[in-house]
């Protein structure tokens, strides 16, 4: 303090006068650059790093009590007009009855941010909105986007050990992206003043991972099985483990009893077609006979067009009708020892990974194409809790090497 009084004493007092009424101006000037009443209770700003104005409407007379909303706009011209024009919306929606959300749910932000999402369609972006429909909007949905604080996303973590295993620390980490995503957006449209720290809510652990392979690896096993079954044209062994290989991958059925567990009569032709499966490990559970969807509404699809057709014409039919009718306790794979099978292929072509790996893939596939958990859960005999740990890591890892591959393509 001392120091400060030596300093301004070598000021005289008309100095140090000047020196406040400047000091005074420019903080008027600044506050007058990011605040602009426009009279009747309507006022612009801006938030602190935020370019964009925002407008409070405040006319306790009309039944509008400080209601906050971004403009969305630049321009301050044009940020007046949209001032204007919500504060006339919102005597408009008072005047036929409908009330005024008293605060902005979490729900509604969080859809703005899956349309954003979908008109940006990064290769992840289907992924993050699977996270916000699958786990964000079921906890929060409802609540007030200003309520969210640091103890609400704790409070989130324990509900979903509660119901679930501890995430794995990609799953955990991804969530976290897409929350701080709907956040931002509630900050910069002046719902909430501040981001709550993400950090230390809930201990991850180190997950077991199941291989997968990626589109164009997919591809080359495929072109390698057409070729090495080209190599011994007469073994029909070859030719019908090529149409197993594509049955897993397209299915995402178990290899082993419950793939060669399926007979013509488990094809069910309804609106849908559905394949029934019996055999292989939920076999004596309450999953056992779940119906696998191949086709819906009765459409073509690549199951019954790469699989069973070829399948039904190497046994001797010319329709897959005719084999359920002639057949229908015939089983679609008549192989024996399918994996040694892979090993002698995989040996003899360079070919990485196991039979397994076509249900990997499938799985993980499913989660990029944003469909919902419980419905891959349904389809491949899995619990939605199963399918979260264990896939999480290896959809980031799809993601990445999709965004590796599109930034080489734009370069």
């Amino acid at each position: 303090m001392s120091d400060l009084i030596d300093v301004l004493s070598k000021f005289s007092v008309h100095d140090l006068a000047r020196m406040l009424a400047e000091r005074i101006e420019a903080d008027s000037q600044s506050t007058f650059k990011n605040r602009h009443d426009l009279g009747g209770g309507i006022t612009l700003f801006k938030q602190k790093g935020s370019s964009r104005w925002h407008c409070r409407v405040h006319q306790p007379a009309d039944g509008i009590y400080d209601y906050r909303q971004s403009t969305r706009k630049l321009d301050l011209r044009d940020a007046t007009s949209e001032a204007h024009q919500i504060a006339l919306m919102l005597k408009i929606k008072l005047s036929s009855g409908v009330a005024l959300k008293k605060g902005i749910t979490f729900k509604t932000i969080a859809n703005e941010i899956v349309q954003f999402y979908l008109k940006r369609s990064k290769p992840i972006d289907t992924y993050y909105i699977s996270l916000i429909k699958n786990h964000l909007l079921p906890y929060f949905g409802e609540q007030e986007i200003a309520s969210i604080n640091d103890r609400s996303v704790r409070l989130f973590w324990n509900k979903y050990c509660e119901t679930h295993d501890a995430p794995g620390k990609s799953l955990a980490n991804s969530i976290h992206i897409v929350l701080r995503r709907i956040l931002l957006e509630a900050k910069e449209q002046a719902l909430i003043s501040s981001i709550p720290d993400m950090s230390n809510k809930v201990e991850t652990k180190n997950i077991i991972k199941g291989e997968c392979w990626e589109p164009n690896q997919i591809k080359t096993i495929f072109d390698k099985l057409t070729k090495w079954q080209s190599l011994s044209p007469t073994n029909t062994d070859r030719v019908i483990f090529n149409l197993y290989c594509r049955f897993l991958y397209l299915t995402g059925i178990r290899t082993g009893n419950e793939a060669l567990g399926v007979r013509w009569d488990d094809l069910k032709t309804e609106k849908d077609y559905y394949l029934k499966v019996r055999k292989g490990k939920m076999e004596g559970t309450i999953k056992e006979g779940r119906e696998m969807i191949i086709s819906r509404s009765g459409q073509e699809s690549k199951v019954i067009i790469e699989v069973m057709s070829p399948l039904a014409k190497i046994q001797g039919f010319e329709k897959i009708s005719e084999a359920k009718a002639k057949a229908p306790s015939q089983c679609l794979f008549e192989l024996k020892r399918p994996a040694e099978i892979w090993r002698s292929f995989a040996d003899e072509m360079e070919v990485e990974g196991t039979l397994y790996w076509f249900r990997h893939t499938y799985i993980t596939n499913e989660i990029l194409r944003g469909e919902p958990l419980a419905h891959i859960a349904a389809q491949v005999g899995n619990s939605v809790k199963m399918i979260e740990r264990h896939y999480s890591h290896a959809t980031m890892r799809r993601i990445r090497t999709a965004e590796l591959d599109r930034n080489k393509k734009d370069k």
